[in-house]
């Protein structure tokens, strides 16, 4: 049996499995806690280091011990060891970005037990002040009022700071220029011109100079999102029933060591789980969407990607971003991103008299109110000309 005096023990059974026990003992009220027994260890190493990881979370103690630990602490093991289980990689990683970002210079010096709900209040006007973004200080919010909400639950505090503070109105925040820039569509004339420049080849070999021509195509006729038409895959791609399955998405996450701490550098991943339940859905395809898709085919050859790489890997979001950017930079249109095209796709319907439902459902939204608050300048012009037709 090998031990390890104050931080538990660690033996092998006959049948060579490793196990460990350990009791903590609460550094406040200095009461022994339930014992923990550990149990399926590969090594000695892999035991030892399951206790230390027990003892070391603040979250495995009681009462006042916990009324006495660092803030940012609980938030962080609250975060690690509870929401990383049931957030995706990204919504995990824009928590982590949250934590790190925002509370750690707040919490790290304070007791849990310390925090007050005026000191709550004064965190969220305090990033409101920074003029950061409606977005960023309601995910601030959410985490302090969630984290906080848990610590009532497992009666670690009696009441959350949180309980009396509220969130600033959507309307009191000042809209930055990037945001306005993200939401505009293409005009006409641009729209024009975008696809003028797709359609440039090279002089000795008559091919298309952009390779990913036809992603630009697709996208402006089926308005996906960026990460779902990335994640397309051939069995997505239904050419006889005129039909695209949309069911994921691709994102990118922060690359971390064995350890969860973020490092350098970032990856895409394919996520199976939605943005919403709305963003499952089936997309017809139109003629152009189909010949786009055609032509997809006979350059993938055998790949399972609609959108593979000349060395045979998926495509990156960043690339196709890239691309477009020197598209509309060579063409001179300003103030728009690759999401403009999905707002070109819903926009030209809705100038053709397209449901404000039916919009909707194509484009995902996980309500009717999104697509209309995010297309009624559309919508409302569309109304003018309708009665305009009276004085025909």
């Amino acid at each position: 049996m090998a031990r390890s005096y104050g931080n538990g023990s660690v033996y092998q059974t006959k049948t060579g499995e490793w196990r460990g026990k350990i009791t903590l003992v609460d550094p406040v009220t200095h009461q022994k806690l339930p014992t923990k027994v550990f149990y399926g260890g590969k090594s000695e190493a892999e035991m030892k280091r399951k206790l230390r990881d027990y003892r070391d979370n603040i979250l495995n103690y009681t009462g006042p011990a916990l009324a006495k630990a660092n803030a940012y602490q609980y938030f962080r093991k609250w975060a690690d060891a509870y929401k990383k289980q049931e957030l995706k990689t990204s919504s995990y990683d824009r928590l982590d970005s949250v934590l790190r970002l925002y509370l750690a210079d707040e919490f790290e010096t304070m007791q849990l037990g310390e925090i007050t709900p005026d000191k709550c209040n004064d965190i969220i006007t305090d990033l409101k002040g920074r003029e950061l973004s409606y977005s960023t200080v309601k995910k601030v919010y959410d985490a302090m009022h969630a984290c906080f909400q848990f610590a009532v639950e497992r009666h670690d505090l009696q009441y959350s700071p949180m309980q009396t503070v509220k969130m600033p109105a959507k309307s009191k925040f000042v809209t930055k220029r990037k945001d306005s820039e993200n939401a505009r569509h293409l005009t006409a004339e641009e729209e024009a011109a975008f696809f003028a420049e797709l359609d440039r080849q090279t002089a000795s070999t008559r091919r298309y100079i952009y390779r990913y021509r036809d992603a630009f195509i697709l996208d402006i006729n089926t308005g996906l999102r960026l990460g779902e038409l990335v994640a397309l895959d051939w069995d997505d791609i239904d050419m006889d029933g005129k039909d695209a399955y949309i069911y994921k998405t691709a994102v990118m996450v922060k690359d971390r060591d064995e350890g969860g701490e973020p490092i350098k550098g970032v990856s895409q991943i394919i996520q199976e789980e939605p943005k919403t339940s709305k963003s499952i859905r089936h997309v017809p395809l139109n003629k152009k969407a189909l010949a786009a898709l055609e032509r997809l085919k006979a350059q993938a050859g055998s790949s399972p990607y609609v959108f593979p790489t000349q060395s045979g890997a998926r495509l990156v979001m960043p690339s196709l971003e890239k691309q477009y950017g020197n598209i509309t930079q060579h063409c001179g249109i300003e103030g728009t991103s690759f999401h403009s095209l999905r707002h070109t796709f819903a926009t030209r319907l809705f100038e053709r008299g397209a449901d404000v439902k039916d919009v909707s459902t194509l484009l995902g939204h996980a309500s009717v109110s999104i697509t209309y608050n995010t297309y009624i300048h559309v919508i409302e012009g569309r109304k003018t000309d309708t009665v305009g037709l009276l004085d025909d």
